[in-house]
């Protein structure tokens, strides 16, 4: 019988090593860490996907309906795709329904930011349109853009007289 005993304590040995090999082959492995040159690195920022703009010359016209007799009517700008280095012309057509001649006082500004800053200029009077309804005088300045425009990229017009001015601002980006 003792011999009976060692084949039963035999098998008993060998099925646990068995199970033990199986449970172990069958327990999901964690996974090591790749090694340096596998491990792709996030960049700090993600890309920013720039949308093309408008090439050439773009027109805006502004509309206003409360009692306002004075105000920034039209903003050509030319072109507003401009590139790095090159000069953008800014037009601007303001109307005055008071029909009051032009004056030192009168002034035009325009500020266009960008992704790093800003550029700040005068426009100059060039010429007057007079029709039945209201006066309209024109305004016409450059700048040289020397930065990007990738995220940000923004016109912003005062346009002074008397005792009146009007703002506005175009966003592009």
């Amino acid at each position: 019988m003792e011999k009976k005993n060692l084949i039963i304590l035999g098998i008993l040995i060998v099925l646990i090593v068995l199970s033990a090999i199986l449970f172990v082959a069958r327990t999901p492995k964690i996974p090591e860490e790749q090694p340096e040159e596998m491990v792709e690195e996030m960049p700090a920022e993600p890309a920013v996907r720039v949308l093309p703009l408008a090439s050439g010359e773009q027109i805006y016209n502004a509309f206003w309906s409360d009692e306002r007799k004075f105000g920034i009517r039209q903003v050509i700008i030319d072109p507003l795709d401009v590139a790095f280095g090159q000069v953008q012309t800014v037009t601007v057509a303001v109307e005055d329904l008071g029909r009051s001649d032009i004056t030192e006082e009168h002034r035009v500004t325009a500020t266009v930011f960008t992704d790093n800053g800003s550029v700040t200029f005068s426009l100059e009077f060039i010429e007057v349109a007079d029709d039945e309804q209201a006066f309209l005088s024109v305004w016409q300045g450059f700048w040289n853009l020397q930065d990007t425009y990738e995220r940000n990229y923004q016109l912003a017009i005062e346009a002074f007289k008397e005792a009146a001015e009007h703002s506005s601002t175009i966003t592009f980006r």
